[in-house]
């Protein structure tokens, strides 16, 4: 099982505990995803983000990507719902900035090594992620989720336009030559 504890103290040198929740782990799973909850409930993070109308949320987020929504009053945290899944990916232990300049809640994560070894003697294995800017959407059944966005100072790094919609692509498939080591940014909407 994975246990959070909140503590409060007067004077910082002494503690008393608040809340603890327990999570039980190895056969509850995270949606269909096969993610165990708390399957390294570790890196905890919680933060405030507020909905479309205002209103704060706090967010629980655990190493593993999955996450809890709920109140918290400084002492306590009361979750809304089951824990949600937002990592797909090989991202693991992100961590959230506070105090950013635009009040915007960033979050980076570490680029973790692969269970099955892939990446593993690749250079960017172990590096950190892009970071990310975290807000809240609501879904059409009214229920809030945690979307994650590249942030927009990474349009910064866009240097070449090869092709855009409401132009004739040169050829199908779309091709380019790119200098060794070229990053890529691809966008596509497919109907």
């Amino acid at each position: 099982p994975g246990i959070v504890g909140f503590f409060k103290s007067k004077d910082l040198k002494v503690w008393e505990r608040s809340q603890e929740l327990t999570f039980v782990g190895g056969d509850r799973r995270v949606g269909n995803s096969g993610h165990a909850w708390p399957g390294g409930f570790e890196c905890p993070d919680l933060f405030p983000l507020r909905d479309s109308s205002g209103l704060n949320h706090w967010v629980l987020w655990s190493a593993n990507g999955a996450y809890l929504l709920g109140n918290f009053d400084g002492l306590r945290f009361k979750p809304h719902g089951p824990p949600l899944l937002s990592e797909y990916g090989a991202g693991y232990a992100a961590q959230t900035f506070s105090n950013e300049p635009r009040n915007r809640r960033i979050q980076i994560s570490w680029l973790r090594p692969l269970a099955s070894g892939e990446w593993e003697s690749e250079p960017f294995t172990g590096q950190m992620t892009f970071p990310v800017e975290l807000d809240l959407i609501k879904l059409a059944s009214g229920e809030l989720r945690v979307r994650r966005l590249p942030i927009s100072e990474l349009t910064a790094l866009r240097q070449t336009h090869v092709w855009s919609s409401g132009h004739q692509p040169p050829k199908w498939p779309i091709t380019a030559t790119l200098p060794a080591g070229a990053a890529v940014e691809l966008r596509a909407e497919l109907q």
